[in-house]
């Protein structure tokens, strides 16, 4: 498989299609156009929040490199469950939740994600600081 990153595509009604110096017959069975969807992220991935420290809100960025079963988490300092953030399935693709903290304390936090798809899962946990 190759892929072309250029622009020196030149058409003719008869014969073919001209990419740089490579010629494709129309008139071939072998000549396709397959769309891909752009920016699909390369790997599973939970970023850091930001801002972080915040007051009272804050966004939490994570890929999927595939649809995914998701649960994203938020836990305490002592390692209790505080809330569910997201729990459902997503396509591939970067996801965002803008997180508002206005009804809990000041405080450290952890935030983890559970991506259950067609090879494993992905499990990754962050820290956020609370400050009111």
């Amino acid at each position: 498989m190759w892929v072309y990153h250029g622009t020196e595509v030149s058409a003719n009604s008869t014969n073919g299609i001209w990419l740089d110096n490579i010629f494709f017959p129309t008139n071939s069975k072998l000549l396709t156009f397959v769309e891909s969807p752009d920016n699909l992220p390369l790997s599973f991935s939970l970023f850091q929040n930001y801002p972080n420290p915040f007051n009272p809100s804050t966004i939490i960025k994570y890929s999927l490199t595939e649809a995914s079963s998701v649960k994203l988490l938020l836990y305490d300092a002592l390692g209790r469950k505080v809330k569910d953030l997201f729990t459902g399935r997503q396509n591939a693709g970067v996801h965002e939740i803008n997180f508002n903290a206005s009804d809990l304390t000041s405080g450290v936090y952890f935030y983890s994600i559970e991506a259950t798809y067609s090879n494993g899962t992905f499990k990754k946990a962050r820290k956020m600081i609370l400050l009111k």
